[in-house]
């Protein structure tokens, strides 16, 4: 740790200023804090002592009591775009102060003033400002590069420890109190009159001029297939046209190859259609890149709550083409939410027929309408109505439906039943996405039909294998996989199923919420089955 000697004179004054402070009128200590920033400017140069020249200063605009802001009326603008600033300065001290000029950071254009600021008078300058084509971007930069293996790619070293990307657009206000002088930047911000909340203020962020919209990006294919897909664009400002390039992996084609965009007017959305084929034999998970004008073209997300500042995301655009061998035939699927999945759409992805349902539709003619009924994830944490509806769920399967229920949590599960035979659920789980899974029980139809599965299809799973496994079971109940993290004991009760008078029941603590959704092919596969045998 740095260390000083102190000299006396800087004690003094500072003591001096701990002993004359008057906080109703702390503008009397900036002779006082001056000189404090005098003596350290004296001290050698170092980390430590820049840090607290910089404290120092700042005390001295506190006291000062002098407010900068620098807003306009848009949250967004895009790069080439021009915007409105209107920067306002008040004095709320009777210190003299000169504000001498005002200057844009990014081309550090500077705007002259030179006014000496009274007490309480508001100066108010608005000025128009031309952002540049290369102006960056204020999506957190750990985003704009595709993540690979679940980290990120940061190619400025000097972002690691940051949480944001720093922004660029800032104003620098250069202002002179007795003799010196000082800088303060403040970041351009929207700030809008609310008629509920008032005054608001939230970041102002700058976007691509073309932007993709944010959906579902991840398209199941079989081996040596085709499939069509839709392209949704918009344009936050002016006109433009250009071409989007599809990068694609070997043995993957997109048709047409280069797309022509236009835009007239914005804002604008248009929607744009391809055909992706694949010549691929084998499954796998590919990527499609997606190029606007040999640059990358980035998909936005708006992401806005009432306590939190809007955050404008962008992502690369990319293509998710996942490819495995399955085959879905023609049951009827009905899906309940639960804590919140990608179920309901990964189902549809593998053709069937399925409808999301509430837990007031689960009644004595649900057979007659569906042949499978699946919750999501933790749907017992999260309708405790469903054990009311257990009867019903019995009559179900009695009736030759099947129930499948995804993993629970052990906290707030409800009392009551939610299985044909006893089981307990547990914490049990398996973390490693990669560990060794063994097929105990190959001949079972649940491993057998449509696809067989074997201990590959267990391959390119991310994250986790599965979770809050039941730990104790009926012998009624048939387990057919067994797999441990490294060092722990066998867990048999990924999967448990049984035979119920006509119907099936399954229960899995597999972690199918993250593989359908990460487009895992397997994983498909076996989800196929759990539907289907």
């Amino acid at each position: 740790m740095e260390q000083y000697q102190i000299s006396s004179t800087l004690t003094s004054v500072i003591d001096s200023c701990l002993m004359h402070f008057d906080y109703l009128r702390p503008e009397l200590s900036i002779p006082t804090l001056q000189k404090i920033e005098e003596e350290l400017s004296l001290l050698p140069e170092s980390a430590l002592r820049n840090i607290k020249l910089e404290e120092t200063k700042e005390l001295i605009r506190q006291c000062a009591g002098i407010y900068f802001s620098a807003h306009t009326t848009k949250q967004t603008i895009t790069t080439g775009d021009s915007l409105q600033v209107q920067c306002e300065v008040v004095n709320r001290s009777r210190t003299p102060i000169t504000l001498q000029f005002l200057q844009f950071m990014e081309d550090g254009v500077e705007i002259p003033v030179d006014k000496l600021l009274t007490n309480n008078e508001v100066f108010n300058l608005i000025s128009s400002y031309k952002l540049s084509e290369q102006s960056s971007i204020t999506s957190p930069f750990w985003l704009l590069k595709q993540k690979v293996n679940s980290h990120f790619k940061i190619e400025a070293k000097q972002n690691v420890s940051k949480p944001l990307t720093d922004r660029n657009l800032n104003i620098i206000f250069s202002y002179k109190i007795f003799n010196h002088t000082y800088e303060y930047k403040s970041p351009v911000y929207y700030k809008n009159d609310d008629p509920v909340l008032g005054e608001v203020s939230q970041p102002l962020d700058i976007l691509p001029q073309i932007t993709s919209v944010s959906g579902d990006q991840l398209i199941l294919m079989k081996p040596e297939s085709e499939a069509n897909y839709t392209i949704t664009l918009i344009n936050h400002s002016g006109d433009f046209s250009g071409n989007i390039e599809f990068i694609c992996p070997e043995d993957i084609e997109v048709l047409p190859q280069k797309l022509h965009v236009q835009f007239e007017s914005s804002p604008q959305t248009k929607i744009f259609d391809i055909k992706i084929k694949n010549r691929t034999k084998n499954q796998a998970i590919s990527e499609i890149n997606m190029m606007l004008d040999q640059k990358q073209l980035y998909t936005h997300t708006t992401i806005e709550y009432p306590h939190l500042d809007i955050q404008n995301v962008l992502t690369p655009s990319k293509i998710k083409v996942s490819i495995a061998s399955y085959h879905a035939d023609k049951k009827r699927i009905a899906y309940i939410k639960g804590a919140g999945d990608y179920t309901l759409e990964a189902i549809k992805k593998l053709g069937y027929d399925a409808h999301e349902i509430t837990i007031n539709q689960i009644n004595n003619d649900l057979k007659k309408k569906f042949d499978v009924l699946i919750f999501g994830i933790r749907a017992l944490n999260t309708n405790k109505e469903i054990i009311n509806k257990y009867d019903l769920l019995e009559k179900f399967m009695n009736e030759g439906g099947k129930l499948v229920f995804q993993y629970n949590t052990t906290a707030e599960l409800p009392p009551g039943k939610f299985s044909p035979f006893d089981m307990q659920i547990s914490r049990d789980r398996v973390t490693e996405e990669d560990s060794k899974v063994i097929i105990t029980n190959p001949n079972h139809p649940l491993l057998s039909h449509p696809n067989k599965i074997t201990e590959s299809d267990f391959e390119l799973w991310v994250q986790e294998r599965g979770l809050y496994f039941p730990s104790k079971i009926d012998p009624k109940f048939m387990t057919v996989l067994s797999m441990s993290d490294p060092g722990e004991n066998q867990l048999t009760t990924a999967i448990i199923t049984a035979n119920v008078a006509k119907g099936k029941y399954v229960y899995t603590g597999l972690s199918f919420f993250r593989q359908l959704a990460a487009g895992v092919p397997r994983a498909y596969r076996l989800f196929n089955n759990i539907i289907s045998y």
